[in-house]
C-alpha cells in the first residue's frame, strides 16, 4: 500500500469507486483497500479530544457505571442475544432491547441529566488521551466492584464471602485502596495502549497482553516495597545461627512458623499452665495450636527422653493430687458406724412402738363396753318392766278417774237398736252366734234406756278383747265385723250423750245463763290441752326420735244414731244375761269431762299396749304364763335392740321410747361397744381399724341412733393405725437397713471388701442417691467420715490407675480415658462425700489427662502409621545434605572465589565456606537446643514468640496476586 505524504490524512472512508463523498483525490492518487498488516495510528495532526483529565473521568464513570449496571446489561445482552438467534431461524425482525432501564448506559443517562458528563459524550483524540481514557476505567472496573459488592452485603446485614473476597478484593486501609487503583490504571492503560500500536487483527489479543502486564507491573508496584524488606530478612536469616541473637530470633522465627495463629497462641501460653501441682505442660499442650502441635512431634523425635521424662513428671503429679484427696482413715470404721446406727434404730424405734402400743389400749380400754352380754340384758329388761309397771299405773289411775263414785250414767239405746239389726240381718242359714260373740250380743241386748257407765265400759273392753281375738285367728271375719259395729254403737252414745249436753249448755249461754268458760266444751278444751301437754312431757323425757305413741283408735266416731228405745232383751237366744242391780231409776248424767277421761284413759292403755306388748320390747318382756320364764333369755336381750340390718336403728328407737330414761340408752350404748370388743379388738387390747370399719358397715342402721359412737372410736382407731404405722415403719427400716449396700457392708469385716463394696455404688443405677444415704449414716462421726472417704478414694485408685509403668518412674500410669468417664459420670456422688474443693482437683486431674493427651493423639493422622508420621516429620527437621549438594555448594563457593582472586582465591573461598558452614551448623544446633527448651516450657515459648518478628507478608503476596488476576478481567480495551 503506498504511503500518504507527510501532513495528508483521510478524513472519511472511500466509497469503492475510489472517492469520498463530495471529495476528489488529487490527480495520481488511488487508494487501496484497508489492510490489517500494517500499523495503525489513528490520529490527525493537530487534532485535540476533550483532554486527559476529563478522559480519566470518563473512563472511571464507564467502569462505575459498569459495575452498576453490569446485572442488567448481561440479562439485556442474554435476552437480544436469543431474539437474534430467533430472527435467524425464522426471517422475523424482532426488535432487540437498547438501553434497558437499571443498564450503564440508562445509569449514565441519569447522572447526565444530574449535570455529570456522560462519557458517550467525552472523545478521546490523542494517544494519551486513550490511555487515560483506559486508565480511568481500569480504576473504576477495580474498585467499584469491591465498593458494590460490600454496600449490597451492609445492606442484607451480611459478610463478603471468602470466594467473593478473592473476586472483588478486601481492602482495609486507604493504601489497599490506592494499591488496587494503582495496579488497575497499569492495566487499563496498558491495554489501551497495546490496542492503539496493534494491527487491528490481533487488537483484542494485544489489548489483553497489556493488560496483563501493565497490571502485573502496577501490582508488584504496590507491593515491592514490603517484598524488598523480606528478601533482606532472608539474607539475614543464614547468618543468624553465628550469633547468640541471631539463633534466638531463628528459634523465634521457627515457633512463628509453625504455630497456626500465634496471636491466639500468645495469649493462650500467657495464661498459668499448671492445673494439676507439678504437672507442667508443654507450650503445644497449654496452647493447644496445632501447628506448635507438628513442631512437638518433630522435635520429641529427636530429642524422646526430655519429652518421656516430662510425661512422667506429670503423672506422678496427677498421682500425688489424687493421693492428697484423702491419705488418712480406715474404711473398717464405715462397718462400725452401720452397726452402731442398726442398734440405735432398733432402740429408738422400739421405744416409740411401745409407746403408741399403750396409748392404743389406753383409748380403747377408754371407750367401755367392757359388761356381758347377761348383765347388759338383765339391766334392759328390768328397766323396761319398771317403765311398763310406771305406765300400768298411770293407766288405772286415769281409768280411776273416769267414774270415780260410780255414779256416771248414759243412754243406750243405740247399743239395742244394733244388737237388734245384728240378729235381723243374720240369715237363717248362717252360722248362729256362739260362745263369747254369743254372750257378748246377749249381755248388750239386756241394756235398758240408761245404763251405768262402769257396764258400758265393760262391755265395750269385752268386745274389744274379742276383736282383737277374733282378728288374730280368723282374720276379718263376719263375727268380726258384728263386734266392730257393736263397738261402734257403744262409741255413738258415748257421744251423743256428750253432744246433746253440748247444745243444752251452748243454749244457755246464748240466753246468758251461763258463762263460756263454765260449759261442758270448755273444761273437755282444758282436759284436752293438759292431756297433750303431759305426752309432749313425756315424749321429751324418751329423748328418742320414734313415733310418740300418740296416734291410733279410740277417738269419737263420726257417725251419727239415735239413742232409740229397744226391748231390752236378746230375742232369739237361748236365755239373756242379766243385768246386775236396778237401773230403772238411772237418769243420764255423762258430761264431756267423763268422755274426755274416757278417751285418756283408752289411750293410755292403747299406748302402753303398743309399747311393751309389741316389738322388740315386747319380744323381751313376753313370758310363758304369768309367772313362767321370758320367751327372750337375758344374753340375748340387747342383741333385740343394737342390731345388724335394716330395723337396727327402729329397734333401739323402740328401746329409747319405752324406757324412757338415759340409764337404759346408755347401757345398750355399751353393749354396742362391747360387740365392737368382740369383733374389733386385738389381744394386746388394740382396736383393729380394719374390723372397726367392718364392724361399722355391719351395724351401719343401728349406729345412726347413737352418731356419739363414731366420735368415740375415733380416737382410739387413730391410735391403732399410729401404732401400725410405726410397726411398718420400724420393719421397713430394719428392711431397708440389712438391705442392699448396707446390709453388705454391716456383714464385712475385711478392710479391702469395705473399699469393694463402696466403689460399686458407682456402678449401680442410682449412685448418688446411694453414697447421699451411706454420708449421711456416718454424719457426727468423724472416723466414719474420714474411712468412707479413705474407701472412695482407694477405689479411684483400683478402678483408674493401670499395672502399666510410665516410663523407668516406678508409678502406674492414669488411665485417661477412663478418669475423665469416671468423673463427669459420678460427680453428683462424689460431691456428697468429697469437698468442693477436691471435686475441682479431680476435675482438674481429668483436664490436664486431657490436654496432655493431645501430644498423643491430636496432631497423629487417624488411620496412619504414627511411625511412619515420625519418621517424615524428623527428616523434614533435620534435613540432612548429600554429598551431591554439599559438592555443588563448595563448586559454587570455589567459583566465586576463583572469579575475584583466582586460584588461590578460589582455594580460600572454598575453605572459608566450609568453616561458614561447619560454625552454621553448630549454631543449628543450638537453635534446635532452644526449640526443644521453647516446647517442654511454656514461658521460654512465650518469650520466642514476643520475640519473633513479624511473619512474611502472605497477605502481600495474596494482594499482588489479587490485583494481577483482577487486572485481567478488567474490561477496560483503551477505547
Amino acid at each position: 500500500m503506498a504511503q500518504l505524504p507527510e501532513g495528508f490524512v483521510l478524513d472519511e472512508p472511500m466509497s469503492a469507486a475510489g472517492g469520498a463523498a463530495g471529495v476528489a483525490l488529487p490527480p495520481g492518487f488511488v487508494l487501496d483497500e484497508p489492510s490489517g498488516a500494517e500499523t495503525r495510528v489513528d490520529q490527525r495532526p493537530g487534532q485535540r479530544g476533550d483532554g486527559a483529565f476529563m478522559n480519566t473521568t470518563a473512563g472511571l464513570n464507564e467502569g462505575i457505571y459498569g459495575t452498576l449496571g453490569a446485572p442488567v446489561d448481561l440479562a439485556a445482552g442474554a435476552i437480544n442475544l436469543g431474539v437474534r438467534g430467533i430472527n435467524a431461524a425464522t426471517g422475523t425482525e424482532l426488535p432487540t432491547i437498547q438501553d434497558p432501564i437499571g443498564g450503564s448506559r440508562s445509569i449514565a443517562q441519569a447522572f447526565g441529566a444530574a449535570g455529570v458528563p456522560d462519557p458517550a459524550d467525552i472523545e478521546a483524540a490523542t494517544a494519551g488521551e486513550k490511555i487515560a481514557r483506559g486508565a480511568g476505567q481500569g480504576i473504576g472496573y477495580m474498585v467499584a466492584p469491591e465498593l458494590a459488592a460490600r454496600g449490597v452485603a451492609q445492606a442484607a446485614g451480611r459478610t463478603i464471602g471468602p470466594w467473593l473476597r478473592s473476586i472483588f478484593g478486601e481492602s482495609r486501609t486507604v493504601g489497599d485502596v490506592a494499591g488496587n487503583a494503582l495496579a488497575g490504571a497499569a492495566g487499563g492503560a496498558g491495554a489501551s495502549l497495546a490496542g492503539q500500536v496493534a494491527p487491528e487483527s490481533a487488537r483484542p489479543l494485544a489489548e489483553m497482553a497489556g493488560g496483563l502486564v501493565g497490571g502485573g507491573l502496577g501490582a508488584l508496584a504496590a507491593s515491592t516495597p514490603r517484598i524488598a524488606a523480606e528478601g533482606a530478612r532472608m539474607a539475614g536469616d543464614y547468618i543468624a545461627p553465628l550469633t547468640e541473637a541471631g539463633r534466638e530470633r531463628l528459634a523465634a522465627t521457627s515457633l512463628r512458623d509453625a504455630a497456626s495463629d500465634p496471636a491466639a497462641a500468645r495469649d493462650a501460653l500467657a495464661r498459668n499452665g499448671e492445673l494439676v501441682p507439678g504437672s507442667q505442660p508443654t507450650t503445644f499442650q497449654q496452647s493447644g495450636d496445632m501447628g506448635l502441635g507438628a513442631l512437638e512431634r518433630a522435635v520429641s523425635a529427636l530429642s524422646p527422653d526430655q519429652f518421656m521424662q516430662r510425661r512422667s513428671d506429670q503423672n506422678a503429679a496427677r498421682l500425688d493430687a489424687l493421693g492428697d484427696v484423702q491419705s488418712q482413715g480406715s474404711p473398717q470404721a464405715i462397718v462400725s458406724a452401720l452397726r452402731a446406727n442398726l442398734a440405735d434404730l432398733d432402740e429408738m424405734t422400739g421405744e416409740a412402738l411401745q409407746g403408741a402400743t399403750r396409748t392404743a389400749q389406753e383409748r380403747a380400754a377408754a371407750i367401755g363396753g367392757a359388761g356381758t352380754p347377761e348383765g347388759y340384758g338383765s339391766a334392759v329388761r328390768q328397766r323396761l318392766m319398771d317403765a311398763e309397771n310406771t305406765a300400768r299405773e298411770r293407766e288405772r289411775a286415769l281409768w280411776g278417774a273416769v267414774d270415780p263414785d260410780g255414779s256416771l250414767a248414759l243412754p243406750t239405746g243405740g247399743v239395742r237398736q244394733e244388737v237388734e239389726k245384728a240378729l235381723g240381718s243374720l240369715p237363717q242359714a248362717a252360722r248362729p252366734m256362739e260362745g263369747e260373740e254369743r254372750a257378748i250380743f246377749a249381755a248388750a241386748g239386756g241394756f235398758g234406756p240408761v245404763m251405768p257407765f262402769k257396764e258400758v265400759t265393760a262391755l265395750r273392753s269385752r268386745v274389744s278383747t274379742e276383736m282383737r281375738r277374733e282378728l288374730s285367728q280368723n282374720g276379718r271375719s263376719p263375727v268380726y265385723a258384728r263386734l266392730s259395729q257393736l263397738r261402734g254403737a257403744i262409741e255413738r252414745n258415748i257421744e251423743d250423750a256428750v253432744t246433746g249436753k253440748a247444745a243444752q249448755e251452748a243454749e244457755a249461754v246464748a240466753s246468758g245463763a251461763m258463762r263460756q268458760e263454765d260449759t261442758m266444751a270448755a273444761l273437755v278444751a282444758g282436759w284436752r290441752d293438759g292431756w297433750r301437754e303431759e305426752q309432749a312431757t313425756r315424749a321429751r323425757a324418751d329423748a328418742g326420735a320414734g313415733s310418740d305413741g300418740s296416734s291410733g283408735a279410740g277417738g269419737f266416731s263420726g257417725a251419727r244414731g239415735s239413742a232409740g228405745q229397744g226391748r231390752g232383751e236378746f230375742s232369739g237366744a237361748a236365755g239373756s244375761q242379766g243385768i246386775p242391780g236396778d237401773q230403772r231409776g238411772l237418769a243420764p248424767n255423762f258430761d264431756a269431762g267423763a268422755k274426755n277421761r274416757l278417751n285418756a284413759a283408752s289411750e293410755a292403755t292403747k299406748q302402753r299396749a303398743q309399747t311393751y306388748g309389741r316389738g322388740p320390747v315386747g319380744d323381751v318382756l313376753r313370758r310363758s304364763g304369768s309367772e313362767g320364764p321370758y320367751n327372750v333369755p337375758s344374753s340375748a336381750v340387747a342383741e333385740r335392740f343394737f342390731r345388724p340390718g335394716s330395723k337396727g336403728y327402729e329397734n333401739v328407737q323402740a328401746l329409747r321410747q319405752a324406757a324412757g330414761d338415759p340409764e337404759t340408752v346408755a347401757s345398750i350404748r355399751d353393749y354396742a361397744l362391747s360387740t365392737l370388743r368382740r369383733s374389733a379388738m386385738r389381744e394386746d387390747g388394740t382396736l383393729d381399724p380394719a374390723k372397726v370399719q367392718l364392724w361399722k358397715s355391719r351395724y351401719r342402721d343401728a349406729l345412726r341412733a347413737f352418731p356419739e359412737i363414731d366420735g368415740m372410736v375415733a380416737d382410739p382407731v387413730r391410735a391403732s393405725q399410729a401404732m401400725e404405722q410405726l410397726a411398718v415403719q420400724r420393719k421397713q427400716s430394719f428392711d431397708t437397713y440389712r438391705q442392699g449396700l448396707t446390709g453388705r457392708l454391716i456383714g464385712v469385716d475385711n478392710p479391702e471388701d469395705v473399699t469393694r463394696a463402696i466403689g460399686s455404688v458407682f456402678t449401680s443405677p442410682q449412685p448418688a442417691t446411694l453414697m447421699r444415704q451411706l454420708a449421711e449414716q456416718v454424719r457426727g462421726n468423724g472416723e466414719a467420715v474420714e474411712g468412707l472417704r479413705k474407701a472412695v478414694a482407694d477405689s479411684m485408685v483400683q478402678r483408674l490407675v493401670s499395672n502399666a509403668e510410665v516410663a523407668t518412674s516406678g508409678r502406674a500410669l492414669i488411665k485417661a480415658d477412663q478418669f475423665q468417664n469416671f468423673v463427669r459420670q459420678n460427680e453428683a456422688a462424689l460431691k456428697e462425700v468429697l469437698k468442693p474443693a477436691e471435686i475441682s482437683m479431680l476435675k482438674a486431674i481429668g483436664d490436664d489427662l486431657q490436654r496432655a493427651n493431645r501430644s498423643i493423639t491430636s496432631v497423629k493422622l487417624p488411620g496412619g502409621s504414627n511411625t511412619a508420621q515420625d519418621l517424615v516429620a524428623l527428616a523434614q527437621s533435620s534435613q540432612p545434605q548429600s554429598w551431591g549438594r554439599i559438592f555443588l555448594a563448595a563448586l559454587a563457593q570455589g567459583g566465586g572465589g576463583f572469579a575475584l582472586g583466582g586460584p588461590i582465591g578460589g582455594i580460600a573461598a572454598i575453605g572459608g565456606g566450609q568453616a561458614l558452614a561447619a560454625l552454621r551448623r553448630a549454631g543449628m544446633e543450638k537453635v534446635d537446643d532452644l526449640l526443644t527448651d521453647a516446647m517442654l516450657n511454656p514461658q521460654r515459648g512465650l518469650l520466642l514468640l514476643t520475640k519473633a518478628p513479624p511473619k512474611p507478608t502472605e497477605k502481600d503476596v495474596l494482594s499482588f496476586l489479587q490485583r494481577f488476576t483482577r487486572t485481567m478481567v478488567n474490561p477496560a480495551d483503551g477505547e
